[in-house]
């Protein structure tokens, strides 16, 4: 009978120590798990947020410049621009809103001054030019749209 005690005790010890070993790999097991929802979690995370600042660098801005200048005597011109730029840019256009008036100003009366009418297109290019060299680097447009353009109001 002994050696039926000492046979059930180390079953008994065996079982005890299978079950120890499932307890440790079932935590284990819920650490690998755990974590490994954590690191999909994580990932979304970033690619939501990576995704956001692209749509955001993708965004188109525009500063409005409208300007009212004579040309010759008598001829008004009334001009109103869009400038596309990035969106970090847009403070600093506007700081510098009356610079950009003049230049506008300028620009638009040298293309005007000659017996004929520029193509818009020459104009457009003309303002591109003249608006980018008076702009430091860091500032520089990107286009130019004209929403308006009369020449010869007067």
């Amino acid at each position: 009978m002994n050696s039926s005690v000492a046979l059930s005790k180390s079953a008994q010890f065996k079982r005890s120590s299978a079950g120890e070993r499932n307890e440790d790999q079932s935590w284990v097991h819920r650490f690998w798990m755990l974590l490994g929802a954590f690191g999909l979690i994580c990932a979304g995370a970033i690619y939501f947020y990576m995704d956001s600042q692209e749509s955001e660098a993708d965004e188109e801005v525009y500063v409005s410049v409208k300007v009212t200048t004579t040309i010759g005597l008598d001829q008004l011109v009334v001009c109103k621009l869009s400038l596309l730029v990035d969106p970090v840019q847009e403070k600093g256009l506007q700081k510098r809103q009356k610079m950009l008036e003049a230049v506008v100003s300028s620009s638009l009366s040298d293309s005007y001054q000659q017996d004929k009418a520029p193509r818009l297109a020459d104009v457009r290019d003309a303002l591109y030019v003249a608006i980018n060299r008076k702009l430091p680097r860091k500032l520089q447009i990107q286009d130019v749209l004209i929403q308006e353009l009369l020449v010869g109001i007067g």
